[in-house]
């Protein structure tokens, strides 16, 4: 079993091509650019925070475990 055929999609796992309605691409080219879009994505998500770990760290450990709401801070 060396091709896979299912709704105009076929996979050729000998010579390392998906093939979508007649346009061929090479799986490794799609996993690297899978990868750069994840990375990318990570960096957008992640750019607009302006606190620092230390921040993010000290608010997390001022929640209340036992709060229904969403992040009540600890009474002490």
């Amino acid at each position: 079993m060396t091709e896979i055929s299912f709704l105009g999609i076929k996979i050729n796992f000998n010579s390392g091509e998906l093939s979508v309605f007649g346009y061929k691409f090479r799986i490794l080219t799609l996993v690297l650019i899978y990868i750069l879009y994840l990375i990318t994505f990570g960096h957008v998500l992640c750019s607009c925070c302006t606190m620092g770990l230390g921040e993010i760290r000290e608010y997390f450990d001022n929640v209340d475990p036992n709060c229904k709401g969403v992040l009540c801070k600890k009474t002490e």
